[in-house]
C-alpha cells in the first residue's frame, strides 16, 4: 500500500470512521517504523490546527498543495523519504489545508490503487446448494451450479464480491462499507439486508429479489438504477438492456432457499416453469392451451414426480421422461 493511502487512513481515524480491518492495517504500519508514527503525529497536529485556529494571514493553498503533493509522493511529483519536520504555525496550517484539499478532491483514491486483495472462490455443484459465511459475517447460500468469488479480507471502501448462478445473501450491516455484488452486466449495492441474485450464463436475464431492507440494482453499461425494498424484485433483460421493477416479487423466486413452492391460481405453463427452475430440470410443455388452466397449492415441500402425477390426473395430461433431467408434457386440452 502506498504512503498516501496510509495518510488517508490516518485522516479516517481522526474522523472516527475507520473500520476494524483498516484499523489493523494502520496499526501494523505505525509499528513498522518511528518515521511512520512521526507522520501520524504531524498530520494529527496539522488537522487540529485547521479545526481550532482561524489564521489572520492568507493561506497559499495552491503553493502548499504543490508542496504537500510532492512530499506525500503523488503522481507527477518526485517521491521523498524525508520525514516532514514541524515548522512554524503558519506552515502547518497551510499543509493541513493542502491535505484537506487533497482529501476533498478524492486524489487519495484517484492516484492510488485499491489495496491488493487476495481472492478465493466457493462453488456449488449440480447436485446440491451450499452455504458459506464470508469474512465480514455475511451469509451466502449458493444454489446449484453457482460460483461466488470474494476476497479473503474486505479492504478498502467497500465489500465487493463476484458471482455466477444464483445466490441468496444475508448481508452483515456496515454503514461505512457498502456490500457490492458484480454480475455479468450489473451491480447490486446494499448496506445490510436479505435478497437473492439470479444470473445464470445460459439465461438472458439477471433478477434480484428482496426479502428485507433496501437494495440498489444498476446496469453498469447504461447507468440505469432502481431501488427495491421487501417483497419487490427487478429484472434486467440482457437483450434489450433494460431494467424492469416488479412491485410484487415472484413467490417462488426463493424456493431454492426455502425448499418450498406455492401456487395461487397460477397458469399451468408457469407452474411448469417454476418446477423446472426449482428442480433444475427441463420441462417441455407442447400444449400452449394449458396456459388457460389454473393451479393452486399451499406453500410446501413437493416431490416432482408426485406433483406431475397429480397434474396428470387433474388436467388429463401425459408426461414422459426423456433422459435423466428432461420431461415432455402432452395433451390436456385447453381447459
Amino acid at each position: 500500500m502506498s504512503q498516501e493511502k496510509y495518510i488517508y487512513l490516518i485522516y479516517q481515524q481522526i474522523q472516527g470512521v475507520l473500520t476494524p480491518s483498516e484499523e489493523e492495517i494502520l496499526k501494523k504500519w505505525l509499528k513498522d517504523s518511528p518515521e511512520n508514527r512521526k507522520t501520524q503525529e504531524e498530520i494529527v497536529q496539522s488537522m487540529s490546527l485547521m479545526e481550532d485556529f482561524k489564521p489572520s494571514f492568507s493561506v497559499d493553498e495552491e503553493g502548499d498543495f504543490a508542496k504537500i503533493s510532492k512530499e506525500l509522493g503523488f503522481k507527477g511529483a518526485k517521491k521523498s523519504a524525508k520525514t516532514i519536520k514541524m515548522g512554524n504555525r503558519r506552515r502547518w496550517i497551510g499543509i493541513a489545508a493542502a491535505i484537506t484539499l487533497l482529501l476533498t478532491a478524492g486524489l487519495f483514491f484517484l492516484n492510488t490503487p485499491d489495496p491488493t486483495l487476495e481472492w478465493t472462490a466457493f462453488e456449488a455443484d449440480e447436485f446440491q446448494s451450499k452455504q458459506i459465511t464470508l469474512p465480514d459475517g455475511t451469509v451466502a447460500l449458493l444454489n446449484k451450479n453457482s460460483r461466488l468469488e470474494y476476497p479473503k479480507e474486505f479492504l478498502g471502501k467497500d465489500r465487493l464480491v463476484k458471482m455466477k448462478g444464483e445466490v441468496f445473501f444475508k448481508v452483515k450491516r456496515d454503514e461505512t462499507k457498502p456490500f457490492k455484488i458484480s454480475t455479468r452486466e450489473n451491480q447490486v449495492t446494499v448496506l445490510g439486508t436479505e435478497f437473492s441474485v439470479r444470473d445464470y450464463e445460459h439465461e438472458n436475464a439477471t433478477t434480484v429479489t428482496v426479502t428485507s431492507g433496501k437494495v440498489a440494482f444498476s446496469d453498469t453499461e447504461n447507468d440505469q438504477r432502481v431501488i427495491m425494498t421487501a417483497n419487490e424484485a427487478a429484472v434486467m433483460d440482457l437483450n434489450t438492456k433494460t431494467i424492469t421493477k416488479q412491485d410484487e416479487a415472484d413467490p417462488n423466486a426463493l424456493s431454492y432457499q426455502s425448499g418450498k413452492l406455492v401456487f395461487r391460481n397460477t397458469p399451468l405453463t408457469k407452474v411448469f416453469e417454476d418446477l423446472a427452475k426449482h428442480f433444475d430440470v427441463i420441462i417441455d410443455c407442447q400444449n400452449e392451451g394449458l396456459k388457460n388452466c389454473k393451479y393452486s397449492l399451499t406453500k410446501q415441500e413437493v416431490d416432482l414426480n408426485t406433483l406431475l402425477e397429480t397434474l396428470k390426473t387433474l388436467y388429463k395430461i401425459e408426461f414422459t421422461q426423456s433422459g435423466k433431467k428432461s420431461y415432455v408434457i402432452r395433451g390436456g386440452g385447453d381447459c
